[in-house]
This record gives structure tokens, C-alpha cells and sequence, in this order.
């Protein structure tokens, strides 16, 4: 079998994976600014809120309206009123963290082909 029958497909496999893992280094970073500052002002595609009950609670795309914060909940629309709010959130990412893991992976990625090729005999096969 030619090498590039196995390291195409492979290769494209590892290239979708790492596009995937690229996003996976955030966390979330509780925020001490009250949370209708930090929606007008940062304007971030989710926050996760802390309620006075301590439910948490993610809302994608929040706003500030009036005295509640609203925003996407599984599709549907979700109000909760800022009182309510004990603790919020913000999704932040650790590009360090990113760029090392990324580089374990195309490093362990290079490291397998290599392996593949040299079980299949070669590039001359």
C-alpha cells in the first residue's frame, strides 16, 4: 500500500481534531464588576450566572433589560432578574495553554505518521 493512502486521510482526520481542541482552552473568570456594567460594556456571547439560590445558570447572547438580565437558554429565552444575581462569569481563553496543547498534538500528530510510515516501508513502497 502507498504511504499517502494512509497519510492523507489521517492527516485530515488530525486536522479536524485540532480545529475542534483549539477553543478548549477557556475558562470561566468570576467577574467583580456588577453584571449590567459588564453586558453593556464587554458585551460577551455567554455569561454563566450564580443565583441567590445557587443554581448556575449559562445565557447565551445576555442583555440588560430594565431591571433583568435575559438572554438564550436552550433555544428558548430566559429573564432573570438582576437581584437575583449573585456571581457572573465570563468565558476567557489561556492562549498559552492553547498554543502548548496544540503543539503536543501536531508534535504526537508527526510522531504517528512517521511511525505509519516507516511500518508501511516507506515513501519508494
Amino acid at each position: 500500500m502507498h504511504p499517502t493512502r494512509i497519510v492523507r486521510p489521517v492527516a485530515r482526520r488530525l486536522l479536524v481534531v485540532l480545529l475542534f481542541l483549539t477553543g478548549a482552552c477557556t475558562s470561566w473568570h468570576v467577574e467583580t464588576m456588577p453584571p449590567a456594567e459588564l453586558v453593556a460594556e464587554r458585551k460577551p456571547e455567554q455569561v454563566r450566572v450564580r443565583l441567590v439560590d445557587r443554581s448556575r445558570l449559562v445565557l447565551f447572547t445576555p442583555a440588560v433589560l430594565g431591571d433583568s438580565l435575559v438572554g438564550t437558554v436552550d433555544g428558548g429565552r430566559r429573564t432573570v432578574a438582576l437581584a437575583e444575581v449573585n456571581e457572573i462569569a465570563v468565558r476567557r481563553g489561556n492562549a498559552l495553554g492553547t498554543v502548548g496543547f496544540v503543539g503536543a498534538l501536531v508534535a504526537a500528530s508527526f510522531a504517528t505518521l512517521l511511525i505509519l510510515l516507516i511500518i508501511s516501508g516507506g515513501p519508494s513502497s
